[in-house]
């Protein structure tokens, strides 16, 4: 049986992440976050994550947040022991990234993927030629 899970979403980049490692999970998916064992509901409110830095081709530590604000509970993907400029600082401001979110073999890896515009634009283009 395979136990592989996905969650995938674009993220728009703003000061929480560039400045804070903050990267907040939309709300549409805490259901399966918790259905799907992305996080464990444990009284430590984080679940350890490895972030795949694809620009420096390396793994990060990280973590997935969760806590209670004035509105709610809020999940954020969190950066451990660096600044996100240290492998995630070719972001810019409002860009938008595609954020996937996998577990496999009960370790979870979240990617960033930029320039998803263009690498659409090329896939579009490769399945264009195909036809």
């Amino acid at each position: 049986m395979d136990n592989n899970k996905i969650i995938l979403f674009p993220f728009k980049v703003g000061k929480a992440f560039i400045e804070n490692n903050l990267l907040t999970i939309p709300k549409k998916y805490y259901a399966q976050l918790e259905k799907d064992g992305f996080i464990s509901l444990s009284g430590n409110h984080r679940t350890e994550i490895i972030i795949n830095s694809l620009k420096y081709n390396c793994l990060v530590p990280g973590y997935i947040y969760y806590g209670k604000a004035g509105y709610g509970w809020f999940y954020q993907i969190r950066i451990s022991k660096s600044r996100p400029t240290d492998y995630f600082g070719h972001f810019k401001k409002t860009e938008t990234v595609l954020v996937v979110i996998e577990k496999k073999e009960n370790k979870i890896y979240v990617t960033l993927y930029d320039n998803i515009e263009e690498r659409l634009k090329h896939i579009n283009g490769l399945i264009n030629k195909q036809k």
